[in-house]
């Protein structure tokens, strides 16, 4: 039986337990789709990709997105796309939802420089939905804008250090993977028709 291969790029996070978090992850996954799962950060990928699948792990898209995508295209392959917003939604939501007394939620990233349309499309859609859902004010934050006592999210799949001058401040989620997992699962699985 031939073994198919999907390439995961994903964001190398500033903690290396986090990268071996996902490691670990793609590797129980593999072996129960008999598909090699072959992680590569976005950094590497244009230089290595030669062609097939591509899974992009981030939440929202940006200047990042942009680079993979031209990448993909320049060697005929195949995007199936970035995390779907739905599913960082309901994620978002059910962290609000348990955190109801923030009354505001900061959700903290580094803007991207690039491909700005899209990346104010998605943080739209996914803030607004968030908002309906809960009830809860849902504001994107850089690390400058967090002050003491903020409820924050760190938005990214993976840990980071970016948290690291808001110890004042109430951490709600250090990266998103831990809560992603089983929806990163089911949707890796479905669109490789397993």
């Amino acid at each position: 039986m031939e073994i198919r291969q999907a390439w995961i790029v994903y964001h190398r996070p500033s903690y290396k337990k986090s990268e071996k978090e996902l490691f670990d992850f793609l590797a129980d996954l593999q072996e129960s789709i008999q598909t090699e799962l072959r992680a590569i950060t976005i950094d590497e990928f244009d230089k290595n990709y030669s062609g097939g699948q591509v899974f992009l792990l981030l939440l929202y898209r940006g200047g990042h997105y942009c680079s993979i995508i031209k990448s993909i295209h320049a060697k005929n392959g195949c995007f199936t796309g970035i995390i779907p917003l739905d599913l960082t939604t309901i994620i978002l939501a059910s962290i609000a939802i348990r955190n109801r007394d923030c009354g505001k939620i900061k959700l903290l990233h580094h803007k991207p420089k690039r491909c700005l349309e899209y990346y104010n499309y998605d943080l739209s859609r996914i803030t607004s939905n968030v908002q309906n859902i809960t009830g809860i004010k849902i504001e994107p934050a850089s690390p400058e804008d967090v002050s003491n006592k903020d409820c924050i999210i760190l938005f990214t799949l993976l840990k980071s250090k970016m948290i690291e001058n808001s110890e004042n401040s109430r951490i709600l989620a250090n990266g998103l993977f831990p809560q992603l997992k089983d929806g990163l699962a089911w949707w890796i699985t479905q669109a490789l028709g397993w």
